[in-house]
């Protein structure tokens, strides 16, 4: 039996402990609400999937008047979701916004129909916020339901973090872009939109740049998932470490490790007085690896 991405996140939870499709609705909201919404749509049918397949167990009982079922993951549900985490996903990353539709097609509407849409990113942030303030505050007392992959969980959270962040920045400055609109009609706003789109096009250039931005050198392939990256070593003149450029900078994030930083083109172009983590630095002969570490 085929699964859905619905069956796999019901299972994930499945994992944590047994729940009734009440409490696991009433979860959802919680969590899976923000990023993977879906999920709670349809959960009644998942869950006669999951017991029908065997990967689920269902266990009636009676609370005064009412009858409640609990389900619990089997050995083969476990099992099953092994399987799926260790397979690519078909898309990790799909925006599904309402609000970004309407600001498409903002210039069927007027002017205040676009202030409130981006209101309603700041107003919708806010509540993504107070419901992350919450959970936030579980784990750190130790009683979140989840609590075993808190250290798993705080990834997830990292990126909640920088999502509701980069939501509210975009809020706050559409809203003063608006704030000097009268209508949505293209006159009059031709500068600031070419002095927005130039300015996107430079940060694209910049992200998409494979080189090392500090020394110019060629960034070498990554390396493969949960290889380490080894530091840089030995000659300053020997082949860059894999994932690094000639200079030390890390692939992945391209900031400067200037403890093992000996490329010698790159260290020349620091002066003393530099105002940077790597002030104080000295061009030193690339024969002399030691030199270069007693400069740091």
């Amino acid at each position: 039996m085929r699964l859905s991405t619905t069956s796999y996140a019901i299972l994930g939870l499945l994992d944590l402990r047994p729940w009734t499709a009440y409490e696991l609705t009433k979860h959802m909201r919680r969590n899976l609400h923000y990023f993977f919404p879906r999920a709670e749509s349809g959960i009644y049918g998942e869950f006669k999937k999951l017991t029908s397949s065997g990967m689920a167990t269902a266990e009636a009982s009676s609370q005064g008047n009412r009858t409640r079922t609990t389900y619990t993951i089997t050995d083969k549900g476990r099992q099953a979701l092994q399987e799926w985490l260790s397979t690519p996903t078909e898309r990790a990353f799909a925006m599904d916004s309402e609000g970004m539709l309407r600001v498409l097609y903002a210039g069927a509407g007027t002017v205040d129909d676009l202030r409130r849409t981006a209101a309603e990113f700041e107003a919708e942030a806010r509540e993504m916020l107070r419901m992350a303030q919450d959970v936030t505050n579980a784990f750190l007392a130790g009683t979140d339901v989840a609590q075993r992959d808190a250290h798993l969980r705080v990834i997830l959270t990292d990126f909640t973090r920088l999502y509701v962040t980069a939501i509210l920045q975009w809020s706050h400055r559409t809203q003063e872009l608006l704030a000097t609109w009268d209508d949505v009609a293209p006159q009059g706003k031709e500068a600031v939109t070419r002095q927005r789109l130039e300015e996107w096009a430079r940060e694209i250039d910049t992200l998409l740049d494979e080189r090392c931005i500090r020394c110019g050198g060629s960034l070498p392939p990554a390396p493969p998932p949960g290889v380490r990256l080894p530091r840089p070593r030995g000659s300053p003149s020997a082949p860059p470490a894999p994932g690094r450029s000639p200079c030390g900078w890390a692939l992945r994030t391209r900031r400067c490790s200037p403890r093992w930083c000996r490329w010698s083109p790159c260290r020349a172009t620091r002066s003393p007085s530099s105002a940077s983590p790597l002030s104080g630095w000295r061009a030193s002969s690339p024969a002399s690896p030691s030199a270069s570490r007693r400069s740091i």
